[in-house]
């Protein structure tokens, strides 16, 4: 198992081997995995809802906080999109010029191939806002102390 990044292998008797990054670890097989659903969800700001196991929610602010928080240079009455990733995503990351595949984004945040799928996306006419939680665009930044639409998302079960 010298691989970079994350790998699984059966084990008998309905177990796996899991390495991810540096862990490794063993656990029961999940033979009925939830499926996230993979909708797509389009909202006008302002908003609030669930989508999967996510609370999701867009208001009228000048601060945010945290990686759970993103103000963004959005206006009320704006229609976004929230889905979940797609191949060939791409995002501009905060302070870039450039955009990044977001697979690479996710590789370089250390996320785990399994979770990488959970994460919502938020768009707006087809362009990444803010992969949730992981990385915020340049292109949707806003200014702090001045009126703009921040983004908040949290896991439902902490609200």
């Amino acid at each position: 198992m010298n691989t970079n990044g994350s790998k699984v292998i059966k084990l008998e008797k309905g177990f796996i081997l899991k390495k991810q990054y540096k862990n490794i670890w063993i656990e029961k097989e999940k033979k009925d995995k939830l499926e996230k659903v993979n909708k797509l969800v389009t909202e006008k700001i302002p908003f609030k809802i669930i989508f999967n196991s996510y609370v999701v929610e867009a208001i009228e602010d000048n601060k945010s906080f945290g990686k759970n928080e993103f103000l963004t240079n959005l206006k009320i009455g704006d229609t976004i999109e929230i889905r979940m990733r797609k191949d060939g995503d791409k995002i501009r990351p905060l302070g870039m010029e450039s955009y990044k595949k977001l697979k690479d984004v996710f590789i370089n945040e250390k996320i785990p191939k399994d979770l990488r799928g959970e994460i919502p996306l938020i768009l707006k006419d087809d362009e990444i806002v803010w992969a949730s939680g992981v990385k915020k665009s340049e292109s949707f930044k806003g200014e702090e102390n001045k009126k703009g639409i921040k983004l908040i998302i949290r896991r439902q079960d902490e609200e």
